[in-house]
């Protein structure tokens, strides 16, 4: 948590601009495989076996 807070601390130095939030949009767009395997890892500290299978696409294919 404080490398976090130092680094937004230098980037709003740097920049000479306010902090903003970039919200979770911003965090659900960033490397989606970086999610996963941070989510992954954190479900194993946690004690749990993960086996991951891709899913079927939720789109339908076909447009009918």
């Amino acid at each position: 948590m404080a490398h976090t807070i130092l680094v937004i601390a230098y980037h709003v130095i740097a920049r000479r601009e306010p902090y903003h939030e970039l919200g979770e949009v911003y965090l659900r767009r960033a490397d989606p495989e970086a999610r996963v395997q941070r989510l992954v890892r954190q479900l194993g500290h946690l004690g749990f076996e993960v086996a991951l299978t891709p899913a079927a696409s939720l789109v339908p294919s076909g447009g009918s």
